[in-house]
């Protein structure tokens, strides 16, 4: 019995020890995790683009010459909008038509579907309405039948702008009377009070809605036809040497002329924008035109015509004399 228990005594110390070690490890044990860095992604900032040939791209193309080729695209205003916002993630849906004068209806309709599908942070529509008011179309889609349907119209087009809740920048309706004969018929303008009564409509339409700011683009082209220029933020922006605002049609903006609608657009849409996706974008239409002649792409280069033969160093001898047919008869002396 002693030795038993003499046995039991020699082992005690080491089942304490076990005893201890076993504790400690199932004793919780105070946590003290790594300092982390927030790596949250930075949000894409989206844009819908809706409207007519101005958003659309009509005739507009750019090009730039380099020391090591030409370089060049047709290019619209989604494309201008994604250089201006290249500092950051950045998607653009572009929905605006060249077509939007079949069918303004329809088409107005049709995109403002699409852009509300988008999920956009903001919709840039600075050419919808134009067609609402210019045509020879009434509301109801046969030919207007006097000029008061204008109005008519252009409620239309209001009822679809008035679905989006997004932050949205629209534009007036512009006096183009110059593209008649070019682009426009003398049938599809409004007469000048017509024009100022659907502005003033716009303008109290987009009063009370505080996600909406209108451009003034009736006012821009007043200014680009008595001043060839317009102005943004304070700066005149105007057409360099070869480099006019307008195309020839005297209706759609070239590079340069919508380098300066997207400066403009910008900046009216920022203001509207939630705080974390403002100053994201440039406001400047010299470096958003430079940021998009970088981004064109090389253009093939035109195949070398192919040389003429070169002349035969040869004389020509000179071609056999023929007998006349009928020699005449010889004269009497």
């Amino acid at each position: 019995m002693f030795v038993r228990n003499r046995t039991a005594w020699l082992f005690a110390p080491v089942l304490l020890v076990l005893w201890v070690a076993v504790a400690v490890k199932a004793a919780p044990q105070e946590s003290h995790p790594e300092p982390t860095v927030s790596s949250a992604p930075e949000r894409a900032i989206r844009f819908a683009v809706i409207g007519a040939s101005t958003s659309a791209g009509f005739g507009c193309s750019a090009l730039d010459v380099r020391a090591d080729g030409r370089y060049g695209d047709a290019v619209d205003l989604a494309r201008f909008v994604k250089v201006a916002c290249s500092g950051r993630k950045c998607v653009v849906t572009d929905l605006a038509s060249g077509y939007f004068f079949f069918s303004p209806i329809a088409q107005g309709r049709a995109q403002m579907d699409r852009a509300l599908k988008s999920k956009a942070d903001a919709v840039l529509a600075i050419d919808y309405l134009f067609w609402y008011a210019y045509g020879s179309d009434g509301p109801t889609g046969e030919l207007l039948k006097d000029e008061s349907e204008r109005a008519a119209k252009l409620e239309i087009g209001l009822a679809q702008l008035a679905r989006c809740e997004c932050p949205m920048v629209i534009g007036d309706i512009p006096d183009m009377s110059r593209a008649v004969g070019k682009m426009l018929s003398q049938s599809q303008l409004p007469k000048r009070e017509t024009l100022t009564l659907l502005n003033a409509r716009i303008q109290d339409w987009a009063k009370g809605r505080k996600n909406v700011c209108v451009i003034p683009l009736d006012g821009l082209s007043r200014d680009l036809r008595e001043n060839g220029a317009i102005t943004i933020d304070g700066t005149e922006w105007r057409a360099a040497k070869d480099e006019p605002l307008l195309q020839s049609d005297e209706l759609h903006p070239t590079a340069r002329g919508l380098a300066g609608l997207t400066a403009i657009t910008l900046g009216s849409i920022e203001p509207l924008l939630p705080p974390a996706l403002q100053s994201s974008c440039s406001r400047d239409p010299a470096s958003i035109l430079r940021a998009l002649l970088a981004s064109l792409p090389k253009l093939p280069e035109p195949r070398a015509k192919p040389l003429a033969p070169a002349p035969s160093t040869a004389q020509p001898s000179a071609p056999p004399v023929s007998p006349p047919a009928n020699p005449p008869a010889k004269q009497a002396a």
